[in-house]
């Protein structure tokens, strides 16, 4: 079978738990990442890559296939709730695993195009442009919050924000 053939990637699916039952994580990542790969969108191979990235200290190359992962679903025009959840993985594995503001940055963003009005881009990313005191790109976020969002308890708290900016 053609490797990301649908019967490939079941036998993958299948060597990830039998490797890693066997004590063979390094061969359970290199199925896992063909998974992902061939099917970016199963979020079962996603989480056994990123628990295998951590067992073996891989959590870079895990942020390049999600990545790739990522650019591959929004290619294929998946639908935004999948896009959302791949970037927030991404997301918060720039900022927590990686130390990586800038890569974390992005992927929020990301978040925002798949899902506009989503509340935790936004508190991530407000918090990412705080820390660097990015008054310009935080005043421009809380607009586009403001602009986004339904809610009037969420959209008074973010006037808020914005006018104690301007003191």
């Amino acid at each position: 079978e053609p490797a990301g053939s649908e019967l490939a990637l079941e036998l993958d699916r299948r060597l990830v738990g039998l490797h890693h039952g066997l004590g063979q994580p390094e061969r359970a990542w290199d199925a896992a990442a063909r998974v992902v790969a061939g099917d970016p969108g199963d979020v079962d191979a996603r989480a056994a890559l990123t628990a295998l990235a951590h067992e073996l200290g891989r959590t870079e190359e895990l942020a390049i296939r999600l990545g790739a992962a990522l650019t591959a679903r929004k290619a294929a025009a998946a639908p935004p709730a999948e896009l959302r959840a791949l970037a927030a993985e991404l997301a918060l594995l720039h900022a927590n695993d990686l130390g990586d503001r800038a890569g974390a940055e992005k992927a929020w963003i990301a978040v925002l195009e798949a899902e506009p009005d989503d509340a935790e881009a936004f508190d991530e990313l407000a918090a990412i442009y705080r820390s660097a005191s990015r008054w310009d790109d935080l005043r421009a976020l809380l607009e586009r919050r403001v602009a986004a969002t339904a809610a009037d308890g969420a959209r008074k708290a973010t006037l808020l924000e914005l006018a104690q900016l301007d003191e």
